[in-house]
């Protein structure tokens, strides 16, 4: 995993760091800490509690008890000493049974196995791995999630699988936020034309296509068809999907709806481009550890700075580590549906926290500020511009 500084929409340049690995949730089974790991607290713990109950005897004798009941190791030990001992010797009976039940759990859970390699074959339903373990070998994984578009050919991936019958299925699967599915030399010099299809579920997102839009015309010359002829298509081509749908004699030739490909191939041919670059612009909770929200390859404070909110946005209901955000995931389609490149990246909070308040903090507001959009966007498009 390879992390570098970031520049953040809302805030400008910063000294946090993103990564450039998409994280799914890795497994956790029973206790966090590995058997030996316990099995030393448990050992320590009871050389503590040995010595403890030592320095206790002597203590006793020191402020005056008979020496003869040195001879007796009983537990006539009084004042804090006793209830550090008591206390001591509850959580050692609780971590005793802690490390029991997590011993369990993993026989349990021992089904689950990982790798880590290269991505030699992608399908809509299976994913092939090249394991760089030592034992090199080719793992072949049943997926329920197409990664067709997501997780490019030669790409270094971990992934979490387990038996099913005959073959292995996918569990979990970490991979790059960013995958070029050819060069970025290929690229620059294939695309020239391209038409920009948007696709958002949070309100105001049309001044970041004009960005990027501005931005590629003048970084790598591309010349843009307006954009409103793919909405036109798509809306053309959802109807008569619909159509066809409701009709007794099926659809003959038209475009089926959520077939992105095909709807990729009928708006390249109809616009005469030879590329079309998808923003698709998405809603998704940031993850929030002392006060910075991590999410899709940035991090940001969530406390808002002095009166940059303001007073009459609605209050959103707080939850202790989430905070609403934005996501803006990138895709380079060729003129035939065929994947060129993506980046999926954080944009910006939609709430911040202002005393034990989260209000909402819209997007128009990060498009004052020129300068930070341009560096993000510097940022997702690096390399194809370095190549």
């Amino acid at each position: 995993m390879t992390e570098a500084h970031c520049v953040s929409v809302s805030t400008g340049c910063s000294p946090f760091r993103h990564s450039d690995e998409r994280r799914t949730p890795r497994p956790t089974f029973g206790h966090p800490l590995p058997l030996g790991e316990r099995a030393a607290i448990i050992k320590k713990t009871a050389l503590s509690l040995w010595a403890l109950w030592e320095r206790g005897d002597r203590r006793a004798v020191g402020e005056g008890m008979p020496a003869a009941t040195l001879g007796r190791r009983n537990s006539q030990i009084s004042g804090p000493g006793a209830r550090l001992l008591a206390l001591g010797l509850v959580w050692f009976l609780s971590l005793c049974a802690r490390a029991a039940t997590g011993a369990a759990n993993e026989k349990k859970a021992a089904g689950v196995r990982r790798v880590y390699g290269y991505v030699t074959k992608v399908e809509s339903n299976r994913i092939t791995i090249m394991s760089l373990m030592g034992d090199a070998k080719t793992l072949p994984l049943a997926t329920q999630e197409d990664f067709v578009d997501k997780v490019a050919k030669g790409s270094r991936v971990t992934a979490w699988y387990f038996e099913q019958g005959d073959t292995y299925a996918l569990k979990w699967l970490e991979y790059s936020l960013e995958n070029s599915f050819t060069s970025a030399r290929s690229i620059r010099g294939r695309v020239r034309r391209v038409i920009v299809l948007h696709n958002s579920n949070v309100p105001d997102t049309e001044p970041l296509c004009d960005a990027a839009v501005e931005f590629l015309e003048t970084k790598l010359k591309w010349r843009f068809a307006p954009r409103n002829l793919a909405e036109d298509i798509r809306q053309s081509n959802t109807r008569t999907a619909s159509v066809a749908q409701a009709g007794s004699g099926g659809g003959g030739n038209s475009i089926r709806v959520g077939d992105e490909q095909e709807l990729i191939r009928l708006i390249a041919q109809q616009t005469k481009v030879n590329a079309v670059l998808e923003i698709d612009v998405q809603q998704v909770q940031a993850t929030v550890k002392h006060s910075l929200a991590d999410w899709d390859g940035v991090v940001e404070p969530v406390n808002a700075s002095k009166g940059s909110l303001v007073p009459a946005k609605p209050v959103i209901p707080a939850q202790n580590d989430k905070v609403p955000a934005a996501t803006v995931v990138f895709r380079l389609w060729d003129s035939r549906g065929k994947p060129m490149w993506s980046n999926r990246r954080g944009f910006a909070l939609l709430a911040l926290r202002e005393g034990r308040e989260l209000r909402e903090s819209p997007l128009i507001k990060v498009f004052q500020t020129t300068e930070n959009v341009q560096a993000w966007l510097e940022m997702v498009f690096r390399s194809i511009l370095s190549h």
